[in-house]
């Protein structure tokens, strides 16, 4: 981060965009907002303010350590969740979903492709005309056009065959999105963790119940696995799922352009006085 002067006082202040492999950029800050220590000041817990939607129903106990920026609808950043503690300690500004700081599946994921590019958060992850030049498919895979915008999940699964599907799963990668939604806007969305593990018969066509996608995923619950280890977490880590099993479920892979493409980062920068 730099400041400039530049005419009548104002300030110009750069942040330098990050160097390094684009994929491994957003895995890392995931892993940053997943990783994060540390301990409530004051026992709380997170639920709903309003009409429960889906279940939102998490306990932090004093003196207890917990990892990852907490579950919440505010949308936050790394650095607003590191702001709210102090050595350590976190600091809830409220107990309700709606109003605690911290972030969802998708905010978190956004936070993510921040570190690359313009992406503004908008509540939905959908490839469209409009935001072409973010994301696609991956694969062959085709957008139900015949619905305008109001496409969900289950269109992108009648548009396409189960084989298609299947080797677009073969080939999401590390900070790919695997994303489920529905026209009423309910949905879940994770990121790839790892290149998927796939395996092929004898036709060399894919086995669903045996070839998996790794995943990292902000969610609603504590995860067991880790539970297990003693390490406290609403964050899901390289945890896999059968293709067979996000088929069924509807999770359609998505892709940002940035990725595949050669554009350069550029600089982010704020102007004040």
């Amino acid at each position: 981060m730099e400041s400039l002067t530049v005419k009548n006082n104002a300030q110009v202040v750069i942040f330098k965009a990050p160097e390094g492999d684009y994929r491994q950029i957003v895995l890392e800050h995931m892993l940053k907002m997943a990783n994060y220590e540390w301990t409530p000041k004051e026992s709380f817990d997170i639920k709903w303010k309003g009409e429960a939607r889906f279940k939102v129903d998490l306990h932090f106990e004093k003196g207890e350590t917990y990892h990852g920026v907490t579950y919440s609808n505010t949308k936050g950043c790394f650095d607003l969740f590191e702001d709210s503690c102090e050595n350590g300690e976190f600091v809830h500004n409220s107990e309700y979903y709606e109003e605690i700081i911290g972030n969802h599946c998708s905010s978190s994921m956004a936070m993510a492709y921040q570190q690359l590019i313009d992406f503004p958060y908008e509540g939905t992850f959908k490839p469209s005309p409009k935001r072409a030049f973010v994301s696609k498919l991956v694969g062959n895979l085709r957008i139900p056009t015949q619905f305008g915008t109001k496409w969900d999940a289950r269109d992108v699964f009648n548009e396409n065959s189960k084989k298609d599907v299947m080797e677009a799963y073969a080939q999401v990668d590390v900070g790919d999105m695997i994303f489920f939604c529905t026209k009423r806007g309910s949905g879940h969305i994770r990121m790839v963790y790892s290149k998927s593990d796939v395996v092929r018969n004898e036709h060399g066509e894919i086995d669903p119940d045996n070839s998996f996608v790794h995943c990292i995923e902000q969610t609603n619950t504590f995860d067991k696995t880790d539970a297990a280890k003693g390490r406290k977490t609403t964050w899901w880590i390289d945890h896999k799922y059968s293709f067979a099993r996000l088929f069924e479920k509807e999770f359609m892979p998505v892709t940002l352009n940035i990725f595949s493409s050669e554009q350069s980062l550029r600089d982010a920068f704020v102007v004040y006085d």
